[in-house]
This record gives structure tokens, C-alpha cells and sequence, in this order.
């Protein structure tokens, strides 16, 4: 698909997956703050630096087995991503 006028950059249309052979994180933005699914499937609000910094080690091709995968949807409201939680839990941020 190419990419013109009409289609949705915005960053609540993409899901970023972090894949290696025995697990997989996810990465989206959701009510304007960046948020982590954990492998084991614990959600956490995530700055964008964070999100970065997981992301550059399969980038630069630097972590054996590491990939990304990122998916675009046009409507966020059609990304499989968890429920972002909320209260008091949802402020510590991804370490």
C-alpha cells in the first residue's frame, strides 16, 4: 500500500511487535501516552525514549534472532492490543 493523502499516520495506527524465538512484546499508542505488553502479558506505559531504546538493538541488526514487525491499520480502533490500564498502577513507566 502506498502511502498518500487519506491514509492515517498518525502513531495509534501502527503496532510495533519486538519478536525473538521465544517470546514477543508489543509497542502502540493509546490515549495519547506510548504503552508495552510485556511477554508475559503485563501492560505498562512506556515514554518514548524507552520505546526507542528497545527498538534500536534489532534495527541495527545487533541482537541475534530480534525482529520487528510493524502493522498498520488504518482505523486504531482495529489493532489488537490489550486494555490500557487504568489508576494508579498505570504510571510507573517501562524500566
Amino acid at each position: 500500500m502506498g502511502v498518500g493523502r487519506g491514509v492515517n499516520k498518525s502513531n495509534e495506527s501502527y503496532l510495533i511487535r519486538l519478536v525473538t524465538s521465544r517470546s514477543e512484546e508489543l509497542y502502540f499508542r493509546a490515549d495519547g501516552e506510548w504503552w508495552k505488553t510485556s511477554a508475559r502479558g503485563r501492560t505498562f506505559r512506556a515514554t518514548p525514549d524507552q520505546v526507542l531504546n528497545h527498538l534500536l538493538p534489532a534495527f541495527a541488526g545487533l541482537a541475534r534472532g530480534l525482529s520487528v514487525h510493524v502493522e498498520h491499520f488504518e482505523d486504531p480502533s482495529d489493532r489488537p492490543v490489550p486494555m490500557v490500564p487504568r489508576g494508579p498502577t498505570s504510571r510507573s513507566a517501562v524500566k
